[in-house]
């Protein structure tokens, strides 16, 4: 059984090598990658006896726990969503990517394609439950999840949520004004905005109403938009209400009536009704990038 088994560690480097997922032309990584595991898998079976082929349950290979990456590679992924803003999908990519690397390092084991599947989901919801915010938005088309004011490309760059929040994450002052921005925003002031309203709680978000500036109602908006959207977003983009305070107040602006003028505070704004909404605002114009579903919203009337 040594023999078979060095056999089989021999055959896994062969196809590793030669089912690179990343030169595989017309393949996804994921797709390439979990075909290369069950190649692996059936050269190993390849060496067995009928007898033990039948038997093969007993083996190792089978019956052996599904294995975590390392917590270094967990939280390199995580630094990474940060940083890039990866959506769910290159969230995948980037599990399997740090999969490889550990397989090829020696550090953990090649797996048959069913413990690779089970891997990878339970790596990919065990992330996006800790660094992801799940979010849902009522809108008249598909394409109705961008802010309203226009990017200002000599401060935003690109204006996505990833260059947004590391441009400003590291600077209490301009989290402080970013902050009283979004405040401005949940009051009402969308115009020149560079947010976007979600909702954690989609009933609490239809049974409620928003001041806004005194003409706008969040029920009306919600009971006559097309879709109901889901997305699922790096909780580092986000802000809500309490956070849009926290950091209003650790900046010089703490106390500030909103933008100088007779308005409310932030204090006497928030939390208050978007906290009831469960209200958050996305930070950046490339929210569409997080959509992970959609379908025809069950509160239009």
């Amino acid at each position: 059984m040594q023999l078979k088994m060095q056999e089989m560690a021999d055959a896994s480097a062969q196809v590793l090598q030669l089912m690179a997922y990343q030169e595989m032309a017309d393949v996804s990584p994921q797709v390439a990658y979990i075909d290369s595991v069950q190649m692996m898998a059936d050269a190993f079976i390849k060496t067995l006896s009928p007898v033990d082929r039948k038997n093969n349950a007993n083996l190792n290979i089978s019956s052996e726990p599904i294995q975590r990456l390392t917590d270094e590679n967990l939280e390199a992924i995580k630094e990474e969503i940060i940083t890039h803003g990866y959506n769910t999908e290159e969230l995948k990519a980037a599990i399997i990517r740090k999969i490889k690397e550990e397989v090829d390092a020696g550090i953990s084991r090649k797996l048959t394609k069913t413990k690779m599947k089970r891997q990878l989901k339970q790596i990919h919801a065990s992330i996006l439950e800790e660094s992801y915010t799940r979010l849902y938005r009522t809108q008249d088309e598909l394409d109705h999840n961008v802010p309203r004011g226009s990017v200002d490309e000599e401060n935003q760059g690109d204006g996505s949520g990833a260059t947004l929040w590391n441009q400003a994450k590291d600077d209490l002052e301009e989290l402080g004004l970013i902050g009283m921005f979004a405040a401005g925003h949940t009051y009402g002031l969308k115009d020149t905005s560079s947010f976007v309203s979600l909702a954690k709680d989609v009933e609490a978000l239809a049974q409620t109403t928003d001041k806004g500036t005194g003409k706008e109602n969040v029920s009306n908006v919600i009971e006559n938009a097309k879709y109901l959207c889901e997305y699922w977003v790096p909780k580092e983009y986000t802000w809500t209400p309490e956070e849009m305070l926290d950091r209003i107040n650790t900046s010089s602006l703490a106390g500030e009536s909103m933008f100088g003028g007779d308005m409310t505070t932030p204090e006497e704004w928030l939390p208050g009704p978007p906290t009831a909404e469960t209200e958050v605002l996305y930070y950046g114009y490339d929210l569409d990038k997080y959509m992970t579903g959609s379908g025809i919203n069950p509160y239009k009337r």
